[in-house]
């Protein structure tokens, strides 16, 4: 793990208050088969992943899992592209956790396995222009070295309106900071 670090996330006795509402945000309203796709808590009842790392201060994590619900709820990307983007987050920041949940996420979403391995190895060609624009977006944002600006892929802006290429660039954002948050702190993917 970088640093020696591996964070475990408290048990759910240990957790204060405004870390329960965290663990309510993130567990309470799954339907079986959301709970299904991917461990979001260990056999203890620690969360895992980002979810884990919410706890550490809570008034910045419950505004995180927000974003990430406002992603899932309110954007014009759809569940297809969505999960392209975030697996290209996962590929290019070998985050385990992402690549474990996300895979699992994709799948639900209508990506085939063979898709999913595709984009986890750099390879994907999306089943239409609007997949293959996301994804290619999402490639040159993540390439690009921090605090420069990454160059829009031609065709992009033909395909993607300003509200889609906004809401894939924070997407982006969002997933890189969680992969780097999970990597600095050593979390990885249940076993």
């Amino acid at each position: 793990m970088p640093g020696g670090r591996e964070f475990r996330a408290p048990l759910p006795r240990e957790l204060t208050e405004g870390q329960r509402r965290i663990r309510a945000t993130v567990l309470d309203g799954l339907s079986a088969s959301q709970r299904a796709l991917f461990d979001r808590e260990d056999g203890e009842g620690r969360l895992l992943g980002p979810f884990g790392l919410a706890l550490l201060s809570p008034a910045i994590g419950g505004p995180s899992l927000a974003m990430g619900a406002a992603f899932r709820g309110s954007t014009v990307l759809t569940a297809r592209g969505r999960e392209i983007a975030i697996l290209a987050v996962a590929a290019a920041t070998r985050c385990s956790y992402e690549r474990y949940a996300h895979a699992a996420v994709g799948r639900s979403a209508g990506l085939g396995q063979d898709e999913v391995a595709s984009l986890l190895d750099g390879t994907f060609a999306g089943a239409d222009e609007v997949e293959e624009a996301i994804h290619r977006v999402a490639v040159a944002y993540l390439s690009t070295p921090t605090g420069r600006t990454p160059n829009l892929p031609a065709g992009a802006a033909d395909v993607l309106d300003d509200r889609a290429l906004y809401e894939l660039l924070m997407l982006l954002g969002h997933y890189r900071n969680l992969a780097m948050a999970m990597g600095v702190f050593g979390v990885p993917a249940p076993e």
